[in-house]
């Protein structure tokens, strides 16, 4: 894998919000159809809420991403889920994004690597216990004085954000961790 990023910004989300197994509610398609392997009705609500979050003038730390990546289900998770929470974004930005869903859960070195080859502001949407291992392929500063842990298993509405350390450049990416505070019930970091 290669050492340089070019990203000036990474922000990575976990997908919205899913279903809970054995409970209601179902998780269903952007068409209504039942499926568990979908986003449930709050999380079509994030996923529109932050598609307009992220195509507006975004106030720091965040940014309006020039390149999406996100999880899809061509592996052995068959889930959407995070794909289904950056495609009204995707759709928002239209040319003025590149996305890609070629890679799957089970891939996130490609992924980082793939990441790292993308000058500007790149967002990623990942399952939430693979985020930190395509977090951990990203060099940090010296400077950096937050560590990156594991993603909580109760939050859908956090953005881990990678800033280049604009006090030595090319030295690696200061860790912070953002409220999206989108829907009622979204806590403080």
């Amino acid at each position: 894998m290669t050492n340089t990023f070019m990203a000036q910004k990474i922000l990575m989300i976990r997908h919205a919000e899913k279903p809970v197994a054995g409970s209601l509610p179902n998780g269903v398609t952007a068409d209504g159809v039942q499926d568990d392997h979908s986003l449930i009705v709050r999380g079509w609500q994030r996923a529109g809420a932050l598609a307009m979050l992220l195509a507006s003038d975004t106030p720091l730390p965040l940014a309006r991403p020039q390149f999406v990546f996100a999880a899809s289900g061509q592996t052995s998770a068959k889930s959407q889920r995070s794909k289904q929470t950056v495609m009204p974004l995707v759709t928002k930005l239209g040319n003025a994004v590149v996305a890609s869903f070629d890679f799957g859960v089970g891939q996130e070195l490609s992924v980082a690597e793939a990441i790292g080859q993308c000058a500007g502001v790149v967002l990623v949407a990942w399952e939430h216990h693979n985020i930190p291992i395509i977090a951990s392929s990203f060099p940090l500063s010296s400077n950096n004085k937050a560590p990156v842990g594991l993603w909580p298993d109760d939050r859908f509405d956090l953005v881990w954000v990678f800033d280049q350390d604009a006090s030595a450049p090319g030295s690696g990416y200061i860790f912070s961790q953002v409220a999206q505070l989108l829907l009622a019930g979204d806590q403080e970091v």
